[in-house]
């Protein structure tokens, strides 16, 4: 767990999520549905891809010296954000 974050965490911290992990675990339990519905629903649900400026400021960058690949190459995904994309070259 601790490589989802950027920076150290605190004791407090760490018992506050491994209790919502645990509650979120029960949950999965008692579902009634098979673990790979459930899967196949949240990524119906929560789009792969989402917009975010670390990722969309470097084609900004290149379109302002005339290069707009990274543009379309952005375009692409986000015209279907739910999907696997293809890998870059």
């Amino acid at each position: 767990m601790k490589k989802s974050f950027y920076q150290s965490t605190s004791a407090v911290l760490d018992q506050q999520w491994q209790h919502w992990l645990d509650q979120w675990l029960d949950l999965l339990a008692n579902e009634k549905q098979d673990l790979n519905t459930i899967k196949i629903n949240m990524q119906l649900t929560n789009p792969k891809y989402t917009w975010r400026e670390w990722l969309v400021a470097p084609a900004y960058e290149q379109a302002r010296q005339g290069d707009y690949s990274l543009i379309e190459a952005l375009k692409q995904v986000f015209n279907d954000p739910y999907s696997e994309q293809e890998p870059a070259d």
